[in-house]
């Protein structure tokens, strides 16, 4: 008679699904670490990086949907921070001196992040405008230009908040995807030993 046949049934049983328990342990684990790595990579990549408009000449890009997005409202009273620089972007485009007042609004209705890159902003896309017209020799309207930045970085101001809201479900989803794999890991590292630590009780029996 065979050592095989010798066994009991049940420690037979045990050897089998030991065997199966050990290749399976090793599936689990792989399955494991690519999910830790595409947990993690979705993690790490869930960043949102705000842009600010640049000067495009005319009828060289279609506008979009989001540069119908509509203009904050106002947070806080005005402030005079960029205002000297507001009266200086007023008198070089000779707009209307009423212009610094609805500009300086605009410039308070941000947040306190967003408000330097307004202005700043409102800078290089009006002097790319400018060097434009010259280059060109076209007459440019700054009124014009100056309302199509504005439109344009409300889009990419709610675009980013809305990249915000994403990656942030994203991490939330990466983090409980995480600790779900490392549980699975404990358990199928765990199923082995204890299948081996059975057979080794009912030998020793």
């Amino acid at each position: 008679m065979s050592a095989l046949q010798k066994q009991h049934p049940a420690d037979r049983f045990l050897a089998l699904t030991f065997r199966f328990g050990k290749w399976l342990s090793m599936a689990g684990i792989v399955v494991f670490l690519a999910g830790f790595l595409i947990s993690l990579s979705l993690f790490l990549s869930s960043g949102s990086k705000f842009e600010k408009p640049e000067f495009v000449p005319p009828n060289s890009n279609p506008s979009s949907p989001e540069s119908e997005a509509p203009a904050p409202t106002p947070r806080k009273q005005p402030r005079d921070k960029f205002k000297p620089r507001i009266e200086a972007i007023v008198q070089a485009y000779k707009f209307n001196p009423q212009a610094v007042g609805i500009i300086q609004q605009w410039v308070d209705a941000y947040d306190q992040d967003k408000r330097e890159d307004f202005v700043s902003g409102m800078e290089s896309y009006l002097g790319d405008a400018k060097a434009w017209g010259e280059n060109s020799k076209t007459r440019v309207d700054f009124a014009q230009v100056i309302d199509s930045y504005r439109t344009e970085f409300n889009a990419s101001v709610m675009k980013e908040r809305s990249e915000t809201m994403q990656n942030a479900a994203t991490r939330m989803y990466s983090m409980a995807f995480l600790g779900g794999s490392a549980v699975l890991f404990l358990i199928f590292l765990i199923i082995p030993v204890l299948l081996q630590i059975e057979i080794n009780t009912r030998r020793q029996q």
